[in-house]
């Protein structure tokens, strides 16, 4: 979406909070700013873009060769217990018995998988589903199991029963590679979770050179793109990753700067009602309320004038900052 001509960028009033002057310096001198730091923090970004991009796609892949399993199981269960039942005609012996029994036991294990498939198809939430799903799976592939040891333990020399029951067999073994898939990308996706302390579904990643989708409020005249959303809880969470040193706590114009995605990503989305901050391993929630929102459409106000105004100064009075910062170079009013 194309942003309106007077739209403020939430990486913006994160610049302006932390000094105009820098700000107004990186709009109009940006050859004045750290070109090494610059380009390390854009791997940084890229690197970890790709990890949480990677995520919805193992879990896809998780849920593709799940539905794979599942019918590859219910397959070999029919094959399966098809071949049972010409077993069936072998005479009142103790191996008629004994089929009857085994035929009995596949058929109430297939028919609790139909009984899950069914309730599956009734089941509105996601995870009820792919537990579902994986009953399914488990109960058809038991049936399989049972009926294949009805004609195989019985020797049964019947060449249709043993050619259903080889059927059976291939797609059973096709079942449990493709659970197998299955598993190792799962253990893959809880890997990467853990890695960035992911929870809930990942709906967002800012994956540099325009493939993301730039958010915009035209409610609030903001715009910009949070390294990435998540949905928890019937709410989306913009997560905003910085590089570098770790402070004790979440610097203020880092708090304006999330501050202002929870806004965009509320009128642009739905429910926000918080955003994170991380810093290596460390995070930090960041609430969304009336005063916080208050101040980022201040500070963002204060850039349209000082556009117009064609400059800024400096906001502190602290040489550590100017120090800090990768504009001092160029800065005319610099502390140190």
């Amino acid at each position: 979406m194309s942003a309106p001509d007077d739209t403020v960028s939430a990486a913006d009033i994160e610049k302006f909070a932390y000094c105009p002057l820098s700000w107004w310096l990186s709009r109009s001198a940006p050859e004045s700013e750290d070109k090494a730091a610059l380009d390390m923090g854009d791997r940084l970004h890229d690197a970890l873009s790709q990890e949480i991009a990677s995520i919805p796609e193992k879990e896809r892949a998780v849920r593709e060769w799940e539905t794979i399993v599942l019918w590859f199981a219910i397959g070999a269960s029919i094959i399966a217990v098809t071949g049972v039942s010409f077993v069936l005609a072998l005479g009142y012996d103790i191996s008629w018995i004994i089929s009857w029994i085994m035929t009995v036991l596949a058929l109430i294990w297939l028919l609790a998988s139909t009984y899950f498939l069914y309730a599956m198809s009734r089941a509105a939430l996601p995870n009820k589903r792919l537990i579902l799903e994986r009953l399914i799976g488990v109960f058809a592939m038991v049936a399989t199991l049972i009926a294949l040891n009805a004609v195989l333990i019985l020797q049964v020399d019947r060449p249709l029963a043993q050619i259903l029951e080889v059927a059976a067999l291939i797609w059973l073994v096709a079942a449990s590679v493709s659970l197998h898939r299955a598993l190792r990308h799962a253990l893959m996706v809880r890997a990467k979770r853990a890695a960035h302390m992911i929870t809930g579904d990942v709906k967002y990643v800012d994956i540099r050179g325009g493939r993301s989708e730039l958010l915009v409020s035209r409610k609030y005249r903001l715009s910009g793109r949070p390294d990435y959303i998540l949905a928890v809880e019937n709410s989306f969470v913009p997560v905003d990753v910085k590089t570098g040193r770790v402070p004790k706590g979440p610097l203020f114009s880092h708090i304006l700067q999330v501050a202002a995605y929870c806004m965009i990503v509320e009128d642009a989305k739905g429910a926000c009602h918080h955003g994170i901050i991380k810093y290596g391993n460390v995070e930090h929630e960041v609430d969304l309320d009336e005063g916080l929102k208050g101040l980022v459409l201040a500070k963002a106000d204060e850039i349209r004038n000082a556009m117009k105004a064609g400059g800024a100064h400096r906001n502190h009075n602290r040489p550590g900052k100017c120090a800090s910062c990768s504009r001092r170079a160029a800065c005319p009013e610099r502390l140190a």
